[in-house]
């Protein structure tokens, strides 16, 4: 109207909208996550290339040389470096966390990560993308915690705000929302970000710290799995007590191949076993 009624063209600026929150995503760099290698190169370009992120970060996380301290190393750009866990904070809650891990290794069975979680988790939101299906979490060392149900009634909480579906035990536990890559469980996850309070995703409260020695039948536990480990016939054993037919199908069809890699992995479930899917290539 302007315009018509003056004949004076005045441009009428907007900023332009950027994304409010940066990702750093944390890889578990431990060797049994070799087998996801694929994937997380995959889910790493998608979120690269998504545009939801301000900025995206990619750090590493695994054991050090003592194997008995978690070390943070920074992924970006050419060079790595080791980093203070500390860097992962940001205090004003621009940024989340997601930890890409089977929560399986050393590093979680003996809780030294556990520290490091309850770090950033007080200050930000903060996630584990857990690789295995929700059956086999309780077979990780998620197990050494309380399964939960969490949920937040305002958009961007850190996680010591969430609310839990449980009283623990014990007030020195952290809150830590589990997501697998499976298209609702995501759609759950960003729901409770938003502050939808009818929307919860599972989760687990995680002791601060673990000590093992205070807990003697975990130490057991430990032991008698550390002996198992070495006697081939035992795992055996154990891996047929505790997979699915179609899992151990699937072990008996990749016994005939000289090489075990993912893609032939999948060539076999696509030609000779496609009823199974992504829980049997995690047994």
């Amino acid at each position: 109207n302007q315009i018509a009624e003056s004949k004076i063209w005045t441009p009428i600026l907007q900023d332009a909208l950027e994304p409010l929150v940066d990702l750093a995503l944390v890889i578990d760099e431990s060797s049994s996550m070799l087998i996801w290698g694929h994937t997380i190169t995959e889910l790493q370009k998608f979120l690269q290339n998504y545009g939801i992120f301000r900025e995206l970060k990619i750090w590493g996380i695994k054991l050090d040389d003592s194997q008995i301290k978690v070390q943070l190393i920074s992924r970006n750009g050419s060079n790595s470096r080791v980093a203070n866990p500390r860097e992962l904070i940001d205090l004003t809650r621009r940024s989340m966390i997601q930890i890409v891990s089977e929560c399986d290794y050393k590093n979680w069975r003996k809780g030294y990560i556990f520290p490091t979680l309850n770090l950033s988790a007080n200050k930000q939101t903060e996630a584990i993308i857990q690789m295995l299906p929700d059956l086999m979490w309780r077979k990780s060392a998620l197990n050494l915690g309380m399964l939960v149900n969490l949920s937040s009634s305002r958009s961007g909480v850190a996680n010591k705000d969430l609310i839990s579906s449980k009283i623990s035990p014990s007030p020195n536990t952290t809150k830590i929302p589990i997501v697998s890559l499976e298209p609702e469980r995501i759609f759950s996850w960003t729901e409770m970000l938003v502050g939808k309070r009818e929307a919860s995703v599972p989760g687990y409260l995680l002791p601060h710290q673990l000590n093992i020695e205070d807990h003697r039948l975990l130490q057991k536990q430990q032991e008698a799995l550390a002996l198992e480990d070495r006697d081939p016939k035992a795992r055996l054993e154990r891996f047929r007590r505790t997979t699915s037919p179609l899992g151990r199908k699937l072990a008996s069809l990749l016994a005939a191949s000289p090489v075990i890699r993912l893609p032939i992995v999948r060539f076999i479930q696509e030609t000779l076993l496609p009823d199974s899917g992504q829980i049997q290539i995690a047994e």
